[in-house]
């Protein structure tokens, strides 16, 4: 891979010891991919969980604080483990608190904005079309390279922060024209009605596509939709599918036409998603029974979904042994105080909570965490991630935002 005379040198150590282990890991990252050369990035958005990182993660991230990183470009930092002022609600190991907290000293130490989301370009960290960037995070690579049209790999946290410190990442995968092209044509003959059914769509399409490179390209979605739908739609295809990006006709910036999506050339293939298909989607997880959690905010949620569910709980009341967690970032949580959202859901015996989420809960990580540590046995939720994810150890219900609503206030499904 060819290097810079300013990349040779932050190599060889003349930027400092950060600069320079943060280019031998981007070097090796490079070569693995087979990429020609470095290029700039405008940002980086980095993966902080401690139940992602572990022990090794933290002990990389502190060294590279403790040599003086700083990061080059404006980065934000995916949830952690731990939602401090529930820290008894969740029943959150010490050891946990400890080390989470270190972990969250060392990025903000480095420069970091605390943002602790999944949903950074909610609040701030927003490339312009074409930039380069080094983003973790799922849902969030998704959506900048589908809905922002900037580029980026699914980068793990070394490679990320790494490439936050010298400001620059590999020139591989879908950082290039013809990994971004669309591969397969996806016509959809369904009526979306619930932000849920995006998941849906995103799950199934995903599962049927499976590879990195295959593209999709949506054609035949009805309008009006917002940008919370097509997050929970690349949410969703990197659940089921590990797929970075996608594109809809005459919406997303690289396809405002068929044509342009697929770059000029012809469909690999072509899918066709009914309406049975997307309903089949929720038969996947079902079960019955007394409801322990009703979750919500896996994307994290936007100001238009909370105050979708301020509006669908105020004057009611969650039933009594069901638990409902809402996950948004710590800067929306505050703006719901403003605004009387928070209060209403509070209200309703709800739990507004942020800097973590569902399935990053160190009890997530174990096979009878959730179980014998939280108490939960059945959980429902609108989010297929949380689904797919959450059904590795607990019964899992997927349903509509609006019977989730519903089923918290009954406390039970079936």
């Amino acid at each position: 891979m060819y290097l810079t005379r300013e990349e040779e040198k932050a190599l060889a150590g003349e930027y400092g010891e950060a600069a320079a282990l943060a280019m031998e890991l981007l070097v090796k990252l490079g070569d693995y991919f087979g990429a020609d050369r470095m290029v700039n990035i405008t940002s980086a958005h980095v993966e902080q969980s401690l139940t992602i990182h572990g022990d090794a993660g933290l002990e990389f991230v502190e060294k590279l604080a403790n040599f003086g990183g700083k990061f080059k470009v404006l980065t934000t930092i995916n949830p952690g483990s731990v939602d401090k002022s529930l820290i008894k609600k969740f029943n959150t190991p010490p050891d946990v608190y400890e080390k989470q907290s270190r972990l969250t000293v060392a990025y903000v130490k480095m420069g970091a904005l605390p943002c602790q989301t999944c949903t950074c370009y909610y609040i701030g960290n927003v490339p312009n079309f074409g930039d380069h960037v080094a983003w973790g995070d799922t849902s969030a690579v998704n959506y900048v390279n589908s809905v922002i049209g900037a580029r980026s790999n699914f980068e793990g946290p070394p490679a990320a922060v790494s490439a936050a410190i010298v400001g620059k990442t590999p020139n591989y995968g879908m950082h290039l024209n013809e990994f971004r092209s669309g591969k397969v044509l996806v016509k959809v003959k369904a009526n979306l009605s619930s932000l849920s059914d995006w998941d849906a769509l995103g799950y199934i399409v995903g599962k049927e596509l499976k590879s990195y490179e295959n593209i999709p390209v949506f054609d035949g979605l009805s309008r009006p939709y917002s940008t919370d739908c097509l997050k929970r739609l690349g949410a969703a295809l990197a659940t089921s599918g590990t797929i970075p990006g996608f594109h809809v006709v005459g919406v997303t910036p690289e396809a405002r036409t068929r044509e342009e999506a697929f770059k000029g050339d012809k469909p690999h293939d072509e899918l066709e998603i009914t309406q049975r298909d997307v309903n089949g989607v929720y038969e996947i997880f079902q079960g019955e029974g007394k409801v322990d959690v009703v979750a919500f905010g896996c994307p994290h949620l936007s100001m238009n979904e909370l105050e979708l569910l301020a509006s669908k709980y105020e004057g009611r009341r969650r039933a009594d042994k069901t638990d409902v967690w809402i996950w948004t970032n710590s800067f929306y949580k505050q703006l719901c105080k403003e605004l009387g959202y928070y209060t209403k859901l509070a209200n309703s015996g709800c739990s507004v909570a942020c800097d973590a989420c569902t399935i990053l809960l160190p009890q997530a990580q174990k096979k009878e965490g959730f179980r014998k540590d939280l108490g939960i046995s059945l959980l429902v939720t609108d989010s297929v991630k949380l689904a797919h994810y959450s059904s590795q150890h607990i019964t899992v219900v997927f349903k509509k935002t609006e019977d989730c609503v519903r089923i918290s206030l009954e406390g039970k499904v079936g």
